[in-house]
C-alpha cells in the first residue's frame, strides 16, 4: 500500500483489527508485520494515536534498511556485497553494455582525477557512483536498494584508503580491469573483476 501510494506520507493507518480484517491476517502475524516495517523505518508509532507512514520511502538508500545496515560491520557488508555486486552486473542487457562502460569510464576519470589532486571526499564520491553504476540493471529493486546501502555503508572505509598513501592508487588500480572488461563487452569477466576487487576489501596497507 505504501509503495503504489495508497498510503503516502503522514496518513495513519487503519486501526489493527480493521486492517488485520482487510488484509485477512490474524491480528498477531499483523503486529509482527507492523512492527518489521517500524523497524525499518517505514512506520512510526505514536502513543495514543496509531501508526502513520515516514517520509522514507522502500527504495530510498537513505530509508531505515540502511540505517539498519550502518549498524553492521563493514567486513561483513563487504562479504555480502561481493555476491550481490556481480550477479546485478551480471544481469546487464547486452544492448546496454556499451553505454555502461562509458558512464563508468567516465566516473573512473573523475575518481582518478579527484584522487591525483588529492580531493579524497570527491574521490569517495565517485568511487560510490562508480559501484552505483555497476548496479544499474540488478534484477530486483530489493537487489538494487540493498547494494545502494551497502555502497553508502562502504563510503567511511573507502575514504580512509584513499588517505592512506598507496593504498588509494591500489584501489584505483583494482577498478580499471572492471572498466576495460566493459568496454571489451564482456560482462562475465567484468563482474569476476568487480569479485576480485571486492575480495580482500579494505585490508590495504600503505606499503
Amino acid at each position: 500500500m505504501i509503495l503504489d501510494g495508497t498510503l503516502k506520507t503522514g496518513d495513519r493507518l487503519p486501526a489493527e483489527r480493521e486492517l488485520a480484517t482487510q488484509l485477512g491476517l490474524s491480528r498477531g502475524v499483523l503486529r509482527e508485520a507492523l512492527r518489521s516495517l517500524e523497524y525499518v523505518g517505514l512506520l512510526q508509532a505514536r502513543v495514543g494515536s496509531g501508526r502513520y507512514v515516514t517520509q522514507n520511502r522502500p527504495d530510498d538508500p537513505a530509508s531505515g534498511i540502511s540505517v539498519w545496515m550502518q549498524l553492521q560491520s563493514v567486513g561483513e557488508v563487504i562479504s555480502v556485497r561481493r555476491i550481490l555486486e556481480p550477479a546485478a552486473l551480471s544481469a546487464v542487457p547486452a544492448l546496454e553494455v556499451a553505454q555502461l562502460a562509458v558512464d563508468v569510464r567516465g566516473h573512473y576519470k573523475q575518481m582518478t582525477s579527484a584522487y591525483k589532486r588529492g580531493a579524497h571526499e570527491a574521490a569517495t564520491r565517485h568511487h560510490s557512483e562508480f559501484h552505483l553504476a555497476l548496479t544499474r540493471y540488478a534484477p530486483s529493486r530489493l537487489h538494487r536498494v540493498l547494494l545502494a546501502s551497502m555502497i553508502e555503508v562502504a563510503e567511511g572505509a573507502q575514504l580512509q584508503i584513499f588517505r592512506t598513501g598507496k593504498a588509494g592508487l591500489h584501489s584505483l588500480q583494482r577498478h580499471l580491469p572492471i572498466v576495460e572488461a566493459l568496454e571489451r563487452g564482456d560482462v562475465a569477466e567484468a563482474a569476476r573483476a568487480v569479485a576480485e576487487h571486492l575480495a580482500p576489501a579494505f585490508t590495504y596497507s600503505d606499503v
